[in-house]
């Protein structure tokens, strides 16, 4: 078996609260331990400033307000992979429609997507405990409303529980699924 040749994007998504932005710094220090060309993309850093702006008053995007997010998130995250073979992002990827729409921009690169879940009740929690995030509580409902969890058909995406598990657990798990994926028979 050989690895594919293609570049890597691994997404670490799933609503507010999940500590997707947590999880995906310690994944990326761990895959720079072989690789330090490899970068974290802060996705809520690439949200135009009109998308932030209704966040923070409670207003919940449409998906009209996500497409042109989401095609940054993509873009950013296939240049810096190109550059170093693979990168880390966080991006919400609430949708199906969403991880189709950023897997379809870039073929030619390879997407994984690791969906970060809990129980709302632990992710309220979690939310109204933060300080100083643009993303609040209200906010929540509509980040559940709009959740679908990755199918069958999505072979490259996969659910992580974060209600029973620590942020170095959840780590070891998808460290673990990006070790054995993407391997092609000769």
């Amino acid at each position: 078996m050989i690895m594919s040749d293609r570049p890597a994007i691994y997404v670490i998504g799933g609503t507010c609260g999940t500590g997707k932005s947590t999880v995906a710094e310690q994944i990326s220090r761990k895959l720079q331990e072989s690789n330090p060309r490899i970068e974290f993309i802060e996705g809520d850093l690439l949200h135009p400033a009109g998308n932030i702006a209704k966040m923070t008053h409670g207003i919940p995007l449409t998906d009209d307000d996500r497409w042109s997010w989401l095609e940054k998130v993509a873009d950013a995250s296939f240049e810096k992979s190109k550059e170093a073979g693979s990168c880390i992002v966080t991006c919400s990827s609430l949708k199906k429609s969403y991880r189709d729409f950023i897997r379809n921009k870039h073929p030619q690169a390879r997407f994984q997507f690791f969906i970060l879940y809990g129980d709302k009740s632990e992710i309220l929690n979690r939310v109204n405990h933060r300080a100083s995030h643009f993303m609040k509580a209200d906010m929540v409902d509509s980040q559940f409303n709009d959740l679908q969890l990755p199918a069958d058909d999505e072979q490259d995406s996969f659910v992580i529980n974060v209600t029973d598990q620590s942020v170095n657990q959840e780590v070891d798990e998808i460290l673990a699924k990006i070790n054995c994926r993407y391997y092609t028979i000769d």
